[in-house]
Formats: C-alpha cells, structure tokens, sequence
C-alpha cells in the first residue's frame, strides 16, 4: 500500500512523497488520511465504519410506544360491552326472562295457610284502591268492632316466614286477587240470612267484555298490554312510561324540571279602612 502511494504522490508533485511518508510514519497512531487530507482517497479496508445512530432519545414526557393501540382496544372493549348490555336490556324488556327467575326464587317459600283460631301470623294491607274498594286494608277496624260484640274468629290465614318479611318491608303480599267480594250470614241452619256482594255485576269471562271497553281500558292503562307479539312481557311495568317517569323525576331531583309554574289566583281584597266613614 505505500508502494502505491509513493508512486501516486510521486507523479502527482514531482517526486517529493518520501518526506511525507517519513513524517506519516512518525504518528504510528493517526490515520493518514486525517494527517493529510490529500490522502483520503487510500481507506483502510480493515476497518468497517459503524452506522451512525439515528433513532433520537425518548422524551420524558412522552407515553411509551403502543399506548395508542392500548386505548384503542379498550374503547372498542367499553364499546362492545355498552351494546351487548343495550341489547339484553330491549330482550329483557320483551321476554322478561330475568324478572321471571328472580321473581319466582322470591316466590317460592311465599305462601299461607287456614287454620283454626285467630293467627298470630298475618299482616293486613295498607290503604289502596283495591284493598280499600274490598275492605281488606279496614280488617282490624271490622275485628276489633265484632270482639267488642263477643265474635270470635274461628279461622285465620297464618303467613309464611318469607311472606312476612316481605310484607315488612312493605311489600304487598302475593296472593291470587279477586274480582269480586261480600257478605254473607247464614243463620244455624246454614240458611241464608243476609247477602252482599260488590261489585253487583261483573262478566264472567273476558271475552264477554265489549271491544269498545277493553280498546278504551288499553288506552288509558297500558295500550301494549295484550300485544300478542311480546306474551311474555310483565304486564305490571311499561318500560316507556317507567323510563319517562325515572327521567322526569331525575331532572326534578337536581333542580332542571318541575313543570309550569301554577297560575295566579285572584287578587286579595282590599284591607278595610282603620277608621271608617260615619253613615
């Protein structure tokens, strides 16, 4: 190699490339190319330049790589959980499935039973149409009248456990309600002495209702109630109305509804005079 360049500094400046070899060869340790920028064309093939690093540092503040994927795959996660519950709520509100299982584990140890006496097991509705309409919720008004007249109670509903504490929570009891109820008195002949029954007339079974009275009921009760597309929905809720009233009473609750304000009254009259005219 320094053969090589002898003969290339040699024809280049007239035969002046020892002087520089021998001023090369003093600094074993620096590379001739950097000694002698004229040089640089000779490389040294032994030595392999290493890349340069390109990839900047991460800031400090910066999130690490991936977080945007991350995010992304729990947006999607939320997203498909919110629809997937969406969609069980609407066959929920159709099927009623849900409600039919609670209900009827609720259910199963509810019951009661006659027997002789008077129970020490019970507890007597509270003051609602119908209770009030068949005289259910004045049972211990009537009973304690009748014990001052020396009645007895011969027979009495005890409650089950389960029964009561569900009445006690303010419940109302499950029991297979009647259309109709009254009063009978038999004499000791079992003869009857005197009857009433409330109401007076009833049908007897549904298809005996006029069409116009059942229509005009729907409408004002609940007009989904006998839509023969959804037999399994629960009758006692309509999902629309119950969904407006939470929402109503919701904006209510933190100040935003309320309705109309109620219209002014008439206007007070005048105070009359302290000291009035003489006639």
């Amino acid at each position: 190699m320094f053969r090589a360049v002898r003969i290339l500094r040699g024809r280049s400046d007239g035969g002046n490339a020892a002087p520089v070899l021998a001023a090369a060869a003093a600094e074993p340790d620096v590379p001739l190319y950097e000694s002698y920028p004229h040089l640089s064309l000779v490389t040294d093939t032994g030595k392999e330049e290493l890349p340069e690093d390109t990839n900047e540092p991460e800031s400090e503040g910066e999130p690490p790589k991936g977080s945007g994927r991350a995010r992304r795959i729990l947006f999607g996660l939320v997203l498909v959980m919110v629809a997937a519950g969406s969609a069980y709520a609407v066959y929920e509100t159709r099927t009623s499935t849900l409600q039919a299982k609670i209900f009827a584990g609720m259910m199963k140890d509810v019951n009661y039973r006659m027997e002789q006496g008077p129970s020490d097991a019970i507890r007597f509705p509270a003051d609602s149409p119908y209770d009030a309409r068949l005289g259910y919720s004045h049972l211990p008004a009537f009973l304690g009248k009748l014990h001052t007249r020396d009645y007895v109670v011969d027979a009495q509903a005890r409650m089950s456990p389960k029964m009561l504490e569900l009445a006690d929570y303010g419940l109302f009891a499950s029991y297979r309600e009647k259309n109709r109820a009254g009063l009978e008195i038999l004499d000791c002949r079992s003869q009857p002495l005197f009857g009433s029954r409330f109401p007076e007339r009833q049908y007897e079974r549904f298809d005996d209702a006029p069409q116009l009275l059942v229509q005009s009921l729907l409408f004002i009760e609940n007009r989904e109630l006998l839509d023969p597309a959804y037999p399994k929905r629960n009758p006692a809720i309509e999902w629309d109305r119950f969904s407006k009233a939470v929402f109503d009473k919701t904006l209510h609750s933190v100040g935003i509804g309320g309705g109309a304000p109620p219209a002014p009254g008439p206007a007070p009259p005048p105070p009359p005079p302290k000291n009035p005219p003489p006639p």
